[in-house]
């Protein structure tokens, strides 16, 4: 991803995020639809393509099409944003009493920071708040099973073990 596009992707996500911020800090849930249409276009920005065209492919074919011509670490920063977007959602349907939806938002962001984050110890480590944090946002009951794999298998191999 070239400098200019990850800068211009940073700072969207960084308005996406005080936008959102101040629907949720306000309980505003008329502001809480433009914070989803801006969820939507940041994400269109981000594929580099309408909704469409990629809203219905599995998660992994998702990735591949973010990482597709992309160096590893852009490849994965372009992951990353994908999964703090869905973040943003799931906080926006929060506001919007929609926890049905917030909740699916927040597992599809947990599932791709797992992707990321069961790759390597260095990965689980700079993730793990994050993985906690959205984990805390999900009903245990509510976790699908490739979730939940990819959950256990972390905590298993990368979480300290106690004496």
């Amino acid at each position: 991803m070239a400098n200019e596009e990850q800068d211009y992707l940073l700072k969207m996500l960084q308005e996406l995020r005080q936008f959102v911020a101040q629907v949720a800090k306000t309980g505003d849930t008329s502001g809480a639809n433009e914070a989803l249409l801006a969820v939507v276009h940041a994400r269109e920005q981000l594929f580099g393509k309408p909704t469409s065209e990629f809203g219905r492919l599995p998660v992994a074919e998702q990735l591949a099409w973010l990482a597709a011509g992309e160096s590893p670490a852009s490849a994965r920063s372009k992951c990353l944003t994908y999964a703090a977007m869905l973040k943003s959602a799931g906080l926006v349907y929060q506001v919007q009493n929609e926890d049905r939806l917030a909740a699916s938002a927040y597992q599809l962001s947990l599932y791709i920071v797992l992707i990321l984050a069961v790759q390597t110890q260095a990965s689980y480590d700079e993730l793990r708040a994050e993985i906690q944090d959205l984990k805390g946002k999900i009903p245990e009951e509510a976790l699908n099973p490739p979730v939940l794999e990819l959950l256990l298998r972390g905590e298993a191999e990368f979480e300290p073990r106690s004496a």
